[in-house]
């Protein structure tokens, strides 16, 4: 788990991102946080069932790299969103991750300043796919 001054950003294991893949609730309440609005999108829905549990049951992958991490907003203690990467990191060093932000969080600094925290300052290898 990453944990930043407003967010903790954890990845998922296979059986919670099979949870939140079928009932979101249901992983908000395995994990103890406070249930949100928001639902997963059909294009969310459709990447974790097609490349991201399937990748999970793959021993030879790195799971932190193919799965989905969520991001919790501390002071509400909900998932505000979700992080994924597009593979491991290239022969620079640099990765690519695409995110998301659920509508009623957005434009409140969440998403790409927090991530660029994460990775202490190297926006050179971070380049995002929205």
């Amino acid at each position: 788990m990453i944990d930043t001054k407003r967010l903790f950003i954890r990845p998922l294991t296979y059986g919670q991102l099979l949870t939140y893949s079928t009932d979101s609730t249901a992983l908000e309440s395995a994990l103890g946080l406070n249930a949100t609005s928001g639902c997963i999108s059909p294009g969310l829905k459709e990447a974790i069932e097609t490349a991201m549990l399937p990748s999970l049951a793959d021993e030879k992958i790195n799971y932190l790299y193919a799965t989905l991490w969520v991001v919790i907003w501390k002071k509400e203690n909900k998932i505000i969103g979700g992080v994924s990467f597009t593979g491991a990191q290239d022969e620079k060093g640099a990765i690519e991750i695409g995110y998301g932000c659920d509508e009623e969080f957005r434009g409140m600094g969440f998403m790409k300043k927090q991530l660029e925290e994460c990775w202490n300052g190297q926006k050179s290898n971070l380049r995002s796919v929205v």
